[in-house]
């Protein structure tokens, strides 16, 4: 079972000392904050490793070529340091997605909020065919250096069809090209409970026939549109988030990851991953 902690590496050298010892096996770092000191302190963890970053940036329309010439230069970036995968994180066209969650029930629709605006690249294009097109193209740049993954909205695409156009993000399939999917399933910002975890886990294999490794939250997090960015009063307890863990590593989960290492140190719930990824 994977036991996995996403890794910001945004805190000072310090922090990290300690990611030996609360029982994870995997750990998925933030590329832009890699450095020559911190991923050696990483390499003797004894943990295998993988490395993520922003596709695209936000307001970036994935057609631009300044945009996937940015994004090739990270993936270049992210080989060089022989990852054991790689994964896309914002893979798709910007939009505030969670919104879709939070403010309809499934039975009465669902709102599409703050996505991409149509422009010179994209208007009038196919945004699941464009996000295929350039699927392909990773893989072909990657080859068989590492595998590539990627950070999935966990909408169903039968039940949220304008934003999948929006997004472009058809979890159908981009699972027929990557390697892995990892859900984002920080079952409090999309306002679900945690049994939602494990069902979507489900949906998500049988769409890709994949790897799923899930990833869930460890504080409450913000969850306001861009401009009016604020952190939330954490509630989530340690009750709900076992009660999450033990969600997420239900089969066909290939194991859980945790967002993030750096909330867990500013939460005082480093314990609490070590409760957690030491438990069988």
């Amino acid at each position: 079972m994977i036991k996995s902690v996403f890794v910001g590496l945004s805190l000072p050298v310090e922090n990290y000392k300690k990611l030996g010892e609360v029982g994870a096996n995997h750990l998925i770092v933030w590329l832009d904050s890699i450095t020559s000191q911190k991923w050696p302190l990483l390499q003797k963890t004894g943990c295998e490793l993988g490395i993520s970053f922003s596709a695209f940036e936000k307001e970036d329309c994935p057609l631009d070529p300044l945009a996937k010439d940015k994004l090739r230069e990270k993936i270049k970036r992210a080989l060089k340091w022989r990852p054991r995968e790689i994964w896309l994180d914002h893979f798709r066209f910007d939009g505030y997605w969670e919104s879709t969650f939070a403010k309809a029930p499934v039975d009465k629709g669902y709102l599409v909020a703050d996505t991409h605006k149509p422009c010179k690249w994209c208007r009038d294009k196919n945004r699941v065919k464009i996000i295929d097109d350039i699927a392909k193209e990773i893989k072909k740049l990657v080859r068989n250096k590492t595998k590539v993954g990627y950070f999935a909205v966990p909408y169903h695409l039968n039940r949220q069809t304008k934003l999948v156009s929006e997004l472009g993000q058809n979890h159908s399939i981009l699972g027929k090209i990557f390697d892995m999917a990892s859900p984002m399933l920080y079952h409090r910002m999309i306002r679900k409970p945690v049994s939602y975890i494990s069902k979507y886990v489900k949906y998500m294999h049988k769409l890709t026939q994949k790897p799923v490794l899930p990833i869930i939250q460890i504080k409450d997090m913000p969850d306001l549109p861009a401009g009016r960015q604020g952190d939330l009063q954490d509630k989530l307890s340690w009750n709900e988030i076992k009660a999450a863990y033990n969600e997420a590593k239900k089969k066909p989960s290939v194991g859980v990851s945790i967002f993030m290492w750096e909330h867990a140190v500013e939460k005082n719930k480093v314990g609490l991953i070590k409760e957690l990824l030491s438990s069988k």
